[in-house]
């Protein structure tokens, strides 16, 4: 599990330290507080080197630096740097611990990506480029699985339905099912068709089985959340806006079945939020989930992230989920209202 980082020089970070890290964590705060960017650096640090981790940020920012192969130069790097200043190396590392980083560097107008895993170590070049390294020293790195869901993200009916068939192939299908009944309860059944094999058929007692898209927002970021915190399972799972396509009505539910199947799975997650609503409807789960079970009382936390008034450095208050309704109670100012 990740409990801190350290980062240099990245993005709106000069230097910044954050730590106390839990299974769920939901970081608010002011538009430009590095929420974002905090997820980022979480998935350089954690992922997987070969998994081309710099070329994979740069389309969740809706850029593809395949259409820009052969015409790289450093200036398209230069916003992966704190002030843009690309001679100042890159430093991220996690859990306080100087054998498990990552470094990141211009050298001749090219991207290098330095990666140490105690006595191991991998180099990429470019953001595209892979190192050679042999599979079985691979596997010696324990990588964890890491998923990442951009703002905009939106999973592919046909990745949707493949998903699912891999649940249903072994057996777990029925997970998204009580899912989809948690907003639901009429829903009884869920179908892939071979004649229409590019969407899940969901359908009500009595109906007949209709595209998924057919049910709204909820339902189809409910299928897409569910199915990527079992491909996360004993890694971690990073939600940009969690609140996107996610109706106030089924927020409590949403995340009743979230903090279920994370805790299930053992998915540390992180997710942004700019709602009241969705940070207020967390708490209440949470709190709710701490009385039917005490371990939650240490499972779920809030980040308020934001700029030191003097020297702008950015700095995250942790709070439990009493310190948290305390707030929202009192209606003090956090999430930067």
């Amino acid at each position: 599990m990740l409990t801190s980082i350290s980062i240099e020089n990245f993005r709106c970070f000069e230097k910044a330290e954050f730590s106390g890290f839990s299974l769920i964590n939901v970081l608010g705060g002011e538009n430009n507080a590095g929420k974002t960017a905090l997820l980022e650096a979480i998935y350089l640090v954690c992922g997987n080197p070969l998994g081309e981790p710099i070329k994979n940020i740069f389309r969740f920012r809706q850029f593809e630096l395949d259409k820009y192969r052969g015409y790289l130069s450093q200036k398209i790097f230069d916003n992966l740097f704190w002030n843009q200043d690309s001679s100042k190396n890159i430093s991220i590392i996690k859990n306080n611990t100087d054998a498990d980083f990552v470094k990141f560097r211009i050298d001749n107008w090219n991207l290098v990506a330095e990666y140490y895993f105690g006595k191991y170590y991998i180099a990429t070049h470019g953001g595209i480029d892979r190192s050679e390294i042999a599979s079985y020293e691979l596997e010696k790195l324990h990588i964890i699985p890491i998923e990442f869901l951009p703002t905009k993200y939106e999973m592919s009916s046909l990745n949707l339905v493949k998903a699912y068939e891999e649940l249903d192939y072994n057996r777990k299908d029925a997970i998204l099912l009580n899912a989809f009944q948690i907003i639901d309860p009429s829903i009884e059944g869920i179908k892939t068709y071979s004649a229409n094999p590019l969407s899940l058929h969901i359908a009500r007692k009595g109906e007949k089985y209709l595209p998924l898209s057919f049910f709204g927002d909820a339902m189809n970021k409910m299928a897409y959340y569910i199915l990527h915190i079992i491909k996360a399972a004993k890694g971690i799972l990073l939600i940009d806006e969690i609140e996107n396509g996610i109706h106030h009505d089924h927020q409590r539910d949403f995340w009743r079945a979230l903090l279920l199947l994370a805790k299930e799975y053992e998915v540390q997650i992180f997710a942004t939020s700019h709602s009241l609503e969705m940070i207020r409807a967390y708490n209440d789960v949470a709190m709710d989930l701490v009385k039917e079970n005490v371990e939650f009382a240490e499972v779920c936390h809030y980040f308020e992230m934001a700029r030191h008034a003097k020297t702008q450095q950015i700095t995250a208050i942790k709070m439990n989920m009493n310190m948290l309704h305390r707030k929202i109670v009192k209606n003090n100012p956090f999430r930067g209202e």
